[in-house]
């Protein structure tokens, strides 16, 4: 997309998550566009970490309900992108039945019917970077590092990376499930990287609350209805990849703290924010969608 305004535009968030395994990865992905909705970040690639092609569909319905509002003449250049999904390699999971009860639930049908209508992981995230401001782009990750394992092996595609992307932001549960994915991104990745570990995640859970109170202006919201599907209602879910994804948007707003040990970082938890990190969550992982204008950045 290119910017009639001759500034910046928005931190665009590339996130490869593992959506459809886990419900604070689909609540940050309703945490960034409640954050795109206000020009604060632009939601620049999807990749999927978890090889389900029910959660490439769940994805898809979530970017669908973001989509609806635009009615303008807009909408035509508003194409859903695809959803990158990692290969199968012949064994595709099976959905979790949290995921299957939130698609039924769903208005609409997805356009991910088969693995042919998703993407190449790398690939998409490659060529989405180079299409980038220098600097201007953040990648977050949740789940395995495997697709940015293979993103960081493609030819000529470091140079890329430390040329657009300012900063790796990673939640780090789930992180070695792909042990020599993740040694490799240690070793190799070239820009800064900042974890989300326990310290944070432990003490802080996104509030069930929010749910029950703050959704009511769409019957049938895709996130609500993944939140209620995932476990048995009221719970308060955990909150690591939405940590993660705010304060790779965020970063500045001393939300977190931040300890530094080389081109590492790790975020630690501040008990005098935990009331504002969680408000935050339940305001822009429940805000309703706009399509915002991307001239200006509401800062």
């Amino acid at each position: 997309m290119q910017f009639a305004s001759s500034a910046r535009p928005p931190t665009a968030i590339l996130y490869d998550s593992d959506f459809g395994r886990t419900i604070d990865s689909v609540l940050a992905l309703g945490l960034l566009h409640g954050f795109a909705g206000k020009t604060q970040a632009r939601v620049s690639a999807l990749t999927i970490n978890f090889p389900c092609l029910e959660a490439a569909q769940l994805c898809d319905m979530v970017e669908a309900f973001y989509r609806r509002p635009v009615t303008n003449p807009a909408a035509a250049y508003l194409a859903a992108a695809a959803i990158g999904v990692i290969d199968a390699q012949g064994k595709p999971a099976e959905a979790p039945a949290w995921v299957k009860t939130a698609l039924s639930k769903a208005q609409g049908q997805s356009k991910a019917l088969r693995w042919n209508d998703t993407a190449v992981p790398e690939t998409l995230i490659r060529n989405d970077l180079a299409a980038q401001y220098d600097g201007n782009a953040v990648l977050v990750m949740t789940g395995a590092a495997t697709n940015l394992s293979r993103l960081l092996a493609l030819h000529d595609t470091e140079p890329l990376i430390a040329a657009k992307v300012k900063m790796l932001v990673i939640a780090e549960a789930g992180f070695e499930a792909d042990a020599a994915a993740a040694k490799h991104i240690l070793a190799e990745w070239p820009t800064p990287i900042v974890f989300c570990g326990n310290d944070v995640a432990s003490r802080l859970a996104f509030p069930a609350k929010s749910i029950e109170s703050d959704f009511s202006y769409a019957p049938e919201h895709p996130i609500a209805a993944a939140y209620q599907a995932y476990q048995a209602m009221p719970y308060d879910a955990p909150a690591c990849a939405l940590a993660a994804m705010l304060y790779a948007i965020r970063p500045d707003d001393g939300y977190f703290g931040v300890t530094k040990k080389d081109k590492r970082s790790n975020l630690t938890f501040i008990p005098e924010k935990h009331d504002a990190v969680v408000q935050k969550f339940s305001e822009m992982v429940s805000a309703k969608p706009v399509f915002p204008n991307p001239r200006r950045s509401s800062q």
